[in-house]
């Protein structure tokens, strides 16, 4: 990533392994690496670590901004602000292992 990009915490997230790092909702943090469903931020206190991407949201773009606005304009204030998402498959598992297939049985 080129330019510093930052996420804002939709909801508390506590850590499950030590290359997770715990945030809290509204906690903004540093965007470091967005490659995979796992996006490794870095908070005020320098400390760096892995996050579920769908509990982070980032603030640098407008064009999203606007268009939620459409949104709610076209379809009125009955629109969900927003929900807390699932957590992924196990909460024991860490970044590398979260989406790997399970075998059955």
């Amino acid at each position: 990533m080129t330019e510093e990009t930052m996420v804002t915490a939709k909801w508390d997230y506590h850590a499950q392994q030590d290359q997770e790092l715990d945030i809290r909702k509204g906690e903004r943090l540093w965007l470091l690496d967005d490659s995979k469903t796992w996006w490794r931020v870095r908070n005020a206190g320098n400390l760096m670590g892995y996050v579920p991407s769908n509990y982070v949201e980032r603030k640098s773009s407008q064009k999203k901004g606007s268009l939620v606005r459409n949104l709610k304009d076209t379809l009125g204030e009955a629109l969900p602000t927003s929900l807390p998402p699932s957590l992924p498959p196990s909460r024991r598992t860490g970044p590398a292992e979260a989406f790997l297939p399970c075998s059955p049985g």
